[in-house]
């Protein structure tokens, strides 16, 4: 029994983590407000109560804003810095998480546009041989993504389609005009390559979010390729063929396989009618002189002819009669027909099974011996889900006048696969179509921000989903904030702030004696009996223009439920003196939230002038 956890599974667990920092809340909420206006003027109009006044409409308002963020599905997440020494080495254990937590230092806030899905698509290189999109692989596994850089170092995404039956590429894709000249979608590259613009990323956004190997998706993408993307026939591939097939339709000049379906077509033509059917009669040369045309009637029927122009059809041809060695009419449907500036190609005609969108047409290419070596395509068509195509043979006798061919059924000789495209087509959902499991979520920590502290070290950093918070201050002091309401909006600064006095309470400059790293402690008398409150100076702070003295304290949260109260403590043995009564207390209350994920290093050094940035790759 096979099982396969497939892609879509990988990248649903990473649209999951996504979609939480996004939230639905604001869904719920939409239109509210006009519909509470709406219904209390119903019921001034039909002399209920009377209609709501501002005051009671804003009540309701808050009221469910209230309860939205407390119960809603929005998430709120963190990285934050623990632990300014490295003591204990984390592990996956509860007890690690739970150091973590207790030893907080600070944080920042991530907001979704901090959070981007990452990809694989390494720069092109000449001379690799790029696989290329089939739906009958896994591709997850394939190297068919590649990214090029343009002289405005904007980084373009190409999708391998077809690589010149297993060709190496040897010209980069570019973003060149398509056919209708206002956009790139199929990129054919001289190297008989075909690739699929996706989108763009710019300098900026790899500078943030890129890593060696993976680089940010600007979601949703490029519109202009979204909007432009239909399921249709991805390639045509030739599984089974026979050498030298259509030997006797090398009509052209047999120098390469562009040139070889060649022929000259003498003029319009003009219109005939066959059993109340109008055709375009055409008169056509071969250049091939070691060709000889066969003389049977109708025996190059069920071919195409093709024309260079992007806006003529593919000419179906449904009668022809031999002139002489070199030159036939050919009946062919055409409303209209004109040859000027035109270069035409006679080719096999490839049939395509129908879609519930526009039909896809398609054409042999033949080499110089007359192998079918590739399908072309004049419309990819929309709307398949599943296709089928096979080789048409030329002719209408079931004996063919050539041996080439001879009398057998057309599966004997050639069998092609259809690839379509993934759903929604190429380019409608990269997220889906390249695999992106990894997710990338980054802030920075930068000595100029007001949360972030300038001095000393941390040593861990972690991003924890969902934290409380608390009053830092004032009668609240300690009190957990509403849910999402009064949450830090950009980050917060954890430590705990006091101030040092002399012994009888006078503030002013008392920092003689202490330093960071220092253990202040107080012993506090509880029902339970005397227990000693800890904490760790991080930051010595005298204010000459308060003429205060201020020390920032960490750890401060352990196996004691006390807090520092104004009057002694003790500081390395050294007795001294702090007030409380206006005591900052850090916002993180100590170990709420889940931890996600979280590292150990060896210390790093806070400093104004210094930025660290923070990167979490998950891969799903």
């Amino acid at each position: 029994m096979t099982k396969i956890i497939t892609e879509n599974f990988k990248v649903e667990n990473t649209n999951e983590l996504y979609g939480s920092f996004i939230g639905t809340d604001s869904l719920v909420t939409s239109g509210f407000d006009n519909a509470l206006l709406a219904y209390s003027n119903n019921f001034a109009e039909n002399d209920l109560t009377g209609a709501l006044t501002s005051d009671q409409q804003s009540g309701i308002k808050e009221l469910l804003d209230r309860q939205i963020a407390i119960y809603g599905s929005s998430a709120e997440y963190y990285i934050v810095a623990s632990s300014y020494d490295t003591d204990p080495t984390i592990n996956n254990s509860q007890f690690s998480k739970r150091e973590f937590q207790r030893r907080v230092i600070f944080g920042n806030k991530v907001p979704v546009d901090d959070v981007r899905y990452m990809f694989d698509a390494p720069l092109w290189i000449s001379g690799t041989v790029y696989d290329d999109f089939d739906d009958a692989e896994d591709i997850s596994s394939k190297n068919l993504f590649v990214h090029v850089v343009d002289g405005a170092q904007v980084t373009h995404i190409f999708k391998c389609l077809e690589n010149s039956n297993d060709g190496a590429s040897k010209q980069a894709p570019s973003l060149t005009l398509d056919a209708a000249g206002d956009a790139f979608i199929h990129v054919i590259s001289g190297d008989g390559y075909v690739w699929h613009y996706m989108f763009s990323v710019t300098e900026n956004e790899k500078v943030v979010f890129s890593t060696e190997n993976t680089l940010p998706f600007p979601a949703p993408g490029n519109t202009d390729v979204i909007e432009r993307a239909k399921e249709d026939i991805s390639q045509i591939k030739i599984t089974n063929t026979i050498s030298n097939l259509f030997s006797e339709f090398v009509f052209g000049t047999t120098g390469n396989t562009a040139n070889v379906s060649n022929v000259t077509v003498e003029s319009n033509g003009v219109d005939v009618v066959i059993d109340a059917v109008q055709f375009r009669q055409i008169i056509v040369d071969i250049q091939n002189p070691n060709i000889e045309l066969v003389e049977q009637k109708d025996s190059y029927t069920q071919l195409y002819l093709w024309s260079s122009a992007s806006s003529d059809p593919l000419y179906e041809v449904l009668g022809s009669e031999r002139i002489s060695r070199t030159s036939m009419s050919l009946n062919i449907k055409a409303t209209t027909f004109d040859i000027a500036g035109k270069n035409f190609k006679l080719v096999p005609k490839i049939n395509i099974s129908q879609s519930g969108g526009t039909q896809a047409l398609a054409y042999g290419i033949i080499d110089k011996d007359g192998t079918l070596v590739k399908i072309g395509y004049k419309n990819r068509g929309s709307g398949y889900k599943y296709a089928t195509a096979t080789l048409a043979l030329p002719g209408t006798s079931p004996v063919r006048p050539y041996g080439t061919l001879g009398p057998q059924p057309n599966n004997i000789f050639t069998t092609l696969r259809c690839i379509v495209s993934p759903t929604g087509g190429h380019g409608s959902n990269p997220i889906n179509e390249m695999a992106m499991s990894k997710l990338a979520v980054i802030t920075n920590f930068s000595g100029t921000s007001k949360t972030v502290p300038d001095s000393n070290t941390y040593t861990k950093v972690g991003l924890i989903k969902n934290p409380s918070f608390v009053y830092p201050s004032g009668t609240s002091a300690g009190q957990i904030l509403d849910k999402r309401i009064a949450n830090p909006d950009a980050g917060f600064d954890n430590r705990l702030i006091l101030t040092l006095t002399s012994p009888s309470g006078v503030e002013g400059q008392h920092n003689d004696g202490v330093a960071v790293g220092d253990r202040i402690s107080q012993v506090s008398s509880t029902s339970e009996g005397d227990e000693t409150v800890t904490a760790i100076i991080h930051e010595v702070e005298y204010d000459s223009f308060n003429q205060k003295t201020f020390i920032y304290l960490v750890d401060y949260d352990g196996a004691f439920t006390s807090k520092f109260t104004t009057g002694e403590v003790d500081i390395n043995g050294t007795t001294k003196y702090i007030n409380t009564s206006n005591a900052i207390y850090g916002n993180y209350l100590a170990y709420s939230g889940e931890v996600l994920h979280f590292l150990d290093f060896d210390p790093i050094t806070r400093d104004s002038v210094r930025k660290e940035k923070i990167k979490f790759i998950f891969d799903f």
